[in-house]
């Protein structure tokens, strides 16, 4: 992944070739939050992956890791197309944390890491996966 000037709007490139069938349905999802909750922001960006990851755990086909793939890779896409300068910049900069973001949510579903004491935010978090 890099971070690239293009005329006037900053791109995240990432190394994929082609995203998966079901890659509209995945962009859709994040169009559905944006437009429930407003716009995607740093605060709001961690449901809205795992609302993808809820959808993308039922592709049996790919890998744990071409899943993940997919959802940066959606998420990556959607950013791109943020007119709004000062909030595509912070998402870019926010993303660098995405995939270890997408490591705990995973580990937690799996049980690897478990979470004792559960505020507000964690159980409407957990409530996702159940």
């Amino acid at each position: 992944m890099s971070l690239e000037k293009n005329t006037d709007k900053p791109v995240l490139k990432l190394d994929i070739v082609e995203p998966h069938e079901d890659y509209k349905k995945i962009y859709a999802i994040i169009e559905n939050f944006v437009k429930d909750n407003g716009e995607l922001t740093s605060v709001n960006i961690t449901l809205c992956i795992t609302k993808i990851m809820i959808f993308v755990q039922r592709i049996s086909e790919l890998s744990g890791d071409q899943k993940k793939e997919l959802v940066l890779y959606a998420i990556n896409d959607y950013i791109s197309t943020i007119e709004n300068i000062e909030l595509k910049t912070q998402l870019i900069l926010f993303y660098e944390f995405i995939p270890s973001i997408i490591d705990t949510l995973i580990d937690v579903n799996n049980q690897k890491i478990i979470i004792k004491s559960v505020n507000k935010c964690c159980i409407s978090i957990k409530k996702l996966f159940n």
